[in-house]
C-alpha cells in the first residue's frame, strides 16, 4: 500500500479507545507524519490502554560501563517518516557530532560495506588465526560470538607470545562490536525490537534530557571523549515505563540541552569534517541505510532552524536483512546511497546562526 492510499484511511484508525483520556492524542494534520505508520508505531498500543506496553531492546554494555534506562522510552518517540524524535521542545536526532563526542569515532571515511560471498573461513583465520568449523557461522558468514568466547578468553594461557596477543586484540574488538556496541536483534528477532548502539542512545538521552538523566559526572579531563565522563557511573535502579514516558512528555524549553558540547574541545577532528556534520546523507553499515536528515535539527548546532525539505524516503532499504543474502554484494546494491554519502560536502545545510530563544512556532 503507498501513501496515496494509506491517506484515505479513516480518522478512527488511529485514535485511541480509551475513553478516559483527557486529550486525544496523535496528529492535527498527516502532512509529515503518514497513518499507515502510526498503526504499528509503539505509541499506538500506548494510547490504546496497553500503558505499560514497552520496546523490548537488546541491549548489552562492557563490564563497569555506563547502566541503561530509558531507552525504550525514547525511541518511542521516533518517527521513521523523519529519521527522528519528535520531543516536546522540536525534533532530535542524534547526529554525527555526538558519535565524534560520544564514541570518540571518526565521522569520515570509506563506506564499511562489501559482499557476502568472501570465504570467510579464509578471513577468519588471517584475522584471528583460527579457522571455525562449520557450526561457528550463523546464515553462513555472520560468526557466532560463541566462537570468540571459546577460543579467545583465557589470555593469560597466551603471555609472551605476540602474535596471540593481536588475534587476541583483534577478537577482544570484535566481541565488543557483535554484543554491546552494535548488536544485531535479526538472531532473536520474535523476541527483540531493537538491536543497535544502546549505549550511544543512552549516554545521547542522559545529556540532552538531564529530568531522565542521573547527576552528570563532571567533564572529560583534557585528552579524553566526552562519552568518558560515564565511564565511572555505577548501577542504578530504572524508573518505571509510565515515569520515563510521562516525564519525556512534558518536558520544558529549559529541560533539553540542545548544544552540550559548547566547551568541549574536540580531539582529532578538523573544522572541515565539523561541517560535514551538517550534511544530509545516509549513513551506511554493511547492509542498513538510514538517512542522516540535520537539516531538520539545526538547534543541536546553534543555527536557527528553516523549514526542511521533505524528508528523503528509503524505500525498501529498511527491510533490508543479511538472510538468504549469501552471494550478495551490498557495494554494487547500495551505489546510490554510497555515491550520495561520497558527495555529502554538496548536500551541506548552514542557515543563519540562532540568536536568542527560537519562537515557539518552530518546535
Amino acid at each position: 500500500m503507498d501513501e496515496s492510499s494509506s491517506s484515505s484511511d479513516s480518522a478512527s484508525d488511529v485514535e485511541p479507545t480509551n475513553p478516559s483520556m483527557w486529550i486525544i492524542p496523535g496528529q492535527y494534520k498527516w502532512e509529515v507524519l503518514r497513518k499507515r505508520t502510526q498503526k504499528a508505531h509503539i505509541s499506538q498500543r500506548v494510547w490504546n490502554t496497553e500503558h505499560l506496553r514497552k520496546i523490548k531492546t537488546m541491549c548489552g554494555k562492557p563490564q563497569g560501563g555506563p547502566p541503561t534506562g530509558a531507552i525504550p522510552q525514547v525511541v518511542e518517540e521516533w518517527r521513521p517518516e523523519t529519521h527522528t524524535f519528535h520531543m516536546t521542545q522540536g525534533e532530535m536526532m542524534i547526529t554525527l557530532q555526538d558519535v565524534a563526542g560520544i564514541l570518540g569515532l571518526p565521522t569520515d571515511g570509506t563506506v564499511v560495506t562489501g559482499s557476502t560471498s568472501e570465504d570467510w573461513h579464509a578471513a577468519c583465520a588471517a584475522v584471528f588465526g583460527h579457522v571455525p568449523e562449520a557450526g561457528e557461522f550463523h546464515r553462513s558468514s555472520d560468526l557466532r560470538i560463541s566462537f570468540l568466547d571459546q577460543h579467545y578468553t583465557w589470555w593469560t594461557d597466551q603471555e609472551g607470545n605476540h602474535d596471540a596477543e593481536i588475534y587476541f586484540t583483534k577478537a577482544h574488538i570484535a566481541r565488543m562490536l557483535g554484543t554491546w556496541l552494535l548488536a544485531d536483534k535479526s538472531r532473536d528477532a520474535r523476541r527483540t525490537d531493537m538491536g543497535g548502539c544502546h549505549i550511544l542512545l543512552q549516554i545521547w538521552a542522559w545529556i540532552q534530557f538531564p529530568p531522565i538523566a542521573l547527576p552528570l559526572p563532571p567533564h572529560p579531563e583534557p585528552g579524553t571523549h566526552y562519552g568518558c565522563r560515564f565511564n565511572t557511573v555505577e548501577k542504578f535502579k530504572p524508573h518505571e515505563v509510565t515515569h520515563y514516558r510521562a516525564t519525556l512528555d512534558t518536558l520544558c524549553r529549559d529541560e533539553v540541552v540542545w548544544q552540550p558540547y559548547i566547551e568541549y574541545e574536540w580531539l582529532d577532528v578538523t573544522l572541515e569534517q565539523q561541517y560535514l556534520w551538517l550534511a544530509a546523507k545516509p549513513i551506511i553499515y554493511f547492509h542498513t541505510v538510514e538517512a542522516c536528515q540535520p537539516d531538520r535539527c539545526m538547534r543541536q548546532f546553534d543555527l536557527d532552524q528553516p523549514i526542511p525539505d521533505k524528508s528523503r524516503k528509503l524505500r525498501g532499504i529498511h527491510d533490508h536483512t543479511l538472510r538468504g543474502k549469501v552471494e550478495e554484494n551490498w557495494r554494487r546494491k547500495l551505489r546510490p546511497h554510497i555515491d550520495r554519502w561520497n558527495t555529502k560536502v554538496q548536500h551541506i545545510v548552514l542557515p543563519p546562526p540562532l540568536y536568542g530563544l527560537m519562537s515557539p512556532n518552530h518546535a
